[in-house]
């Protein structure tokens, strides 16, 4: 089951239920003199509760930010993993050639993605990005020669 309620798209969505809200009294009321105003309370706050939860939820959840020199998991506001550029496997590196110019690094998402099993559209478990950062720790442990 995926937890829409993090995503910051459900703010539009409260705004839109808040419009067809108010638009519906104006019809029913007929002019908008005749509004209750009750009924756009009721649609403000609608949206501001949405507001709330959104980022209630979203500053609590395990999140996974990546930049282009950084992978950091991120618990409610706590770091808890954190991997710069140079610490990551080769795998996870894509190496950019701008013309004759030798080319910079950066984190290769595609397979960042592929390791979590999903495309980027989609929201990955928190539990999942935990296991990931474990994974990830394991990989560059075998690299430096520790079991």
């Amino acid at each position: 089951m995926r937890s829409y309620v993090t995503h910051p798209v459900l703010v539009f969505y409260a705004l839109g239920v808040g419009v067809a809200l108010v638009v519906a009294g104006r019809l029913i009321a007929g002019s908008w003199s005749e509004l209750s105003a009750l009924l756009a309370l009721a649609a403000a706050a609608i949206v501001l509760m949405c507001l709330f939860v959104v980022g209630i939820f979203a500053g609590y959840f395990t999140r996974l930010v990546v930049t282009n020199f950084r992978v950091v998991i991120v618990q409610g506001y706590a770091v808890c993993r954190s991997w710069s550029i140079k610490d990551l496997p080769p795998s996870l590196i894509r190496y950019e050639r701008r013309g004759r110019i030798k080319g910079s690094r950066t984190v290769d998402l595609e397979a960042l993605q592929s390791m979590l099993g999903g495309p980027s559209d989609q929201f990955a478990a928190p539990k999942k990005i935990l296991a990931f950062g474990k994974h990830l720790d394991g990989i560059k442990a075998r690299e430096n020669g520790r079991p």
